[in-house]
């Protein structure tokens, strides 16, 4: 019995010391496991907003954007356990437009489609929900819409049209009417096709001239890389005119794209 009493003696102190290094290491894996999650959506939240402000829409998957020049680094981001991505069409109110999600998801309290299918901020899954949130208890994540960029890109277009217009107030004020560059009264023309730009927004790297007001490539073409009107509306009417990729919901114009423009009439 007094060898017995001896060897529990012996072995209980290393089982309770292999027990709590045990749950120690759990702890450090655990929070290991989440500063990586943290870090991986930071760092692609980062990318897919840059995504988009370089291509106009958010990508496929995260693996086809690690794919594409210039973001070949998020593959390590990519690769990090529990990190999912998703994005969908919705429609509000106004207007059409996309969401997309990053999320570290920790699975010991939830998998990636109930985490998506639950709303802290409203009702619905992330599909489908006007409004939607992540719980903040099962993982990190980031949420980003198209909508959230319709005013400020709308305002910095309108900026780039009158900075064009510009130029050709100048030049009314020097030969006291506006330059048909071909067209007449009433017609509409591409300003790239009527200086004679070759390529594309993403391609143009040069100055053109337009009955001798200088033009660049910003003049050219559009903030979102689309074409820019030319109406010579008369020799002291013209406008400008741009289609933004955002597109109405519902009304008169469902489903069709807005449009900016300036005009300037003598």
């Amino acid at each position: 019995m007094f060898v017995l009493i001896m060897l529990l003696a012996l072995i209980l102190p290393n089982s309770t010391m292999s027990t709590i290094e045990s749950f120690r290491g759990m702890r450090l894996l655990s929070t290991l496991l989440s500063d990586s999650r943290k870090n991986a959506v930071q760092g692609l939240a980062t990318e897919v907003e840059r995504y988009r402000a370089n291509t106009g829409g958010y990508p496929a998957s995260l693996s086809a954007m690690a794919l594409v020049s210039g973001y070949e680094h998020v593959k390590a981001f990519v690769a990090t356990p529990s990190i999912n991505y998703d994005s969908a069409s919705l429609a509000d109110t106004t207007w059409n437009f996309t969401r997309a999600l990053v999320a570290g998801v920790d699975l010991r309290y939830s998998s990636f489609s109930a985490f998506e299918s639950s709303n802290t901020c409203g009702s619905g899954a992330f599909n489908v929900a006007t409004s939607w949130c992540g719980s903040s208890t099962s993982g990190d994540w980031y949420k980003t819409e198209t909508r959230n960029f319709f005013l400020t890109e709308t305002v910095q277009a309108r900026n780039r049209l009158n900075q064009t217009l510009l130029k050709f107030v100048a030049y009314f004020n020097v030969n006291g009417a506006f330059p048909s560059a071909s067209l007449t009264a009433g017609a509409t023309g591409n300003l790239a096709t009527l200086v004679s730009a070759s390529g594309n927004a993403s391609t143009c790297s040069t100055q053109y001239n337009l009955s001798g007001i200088p033009l660049g490539c910003e003049d050219l073409y559009s903030y979102w890389g689309g074409t820019v009107w030319y109406g010579y509306i008369s020799a002291t009417n013209i406008t400008l005119m741009v289609k933004t990729p955002f597109t109405y919901a519902s009304g008169t114009y469902s489903g069709s794209g807005e449009y900016i423009a300036v005009q300037m009439q003598f």
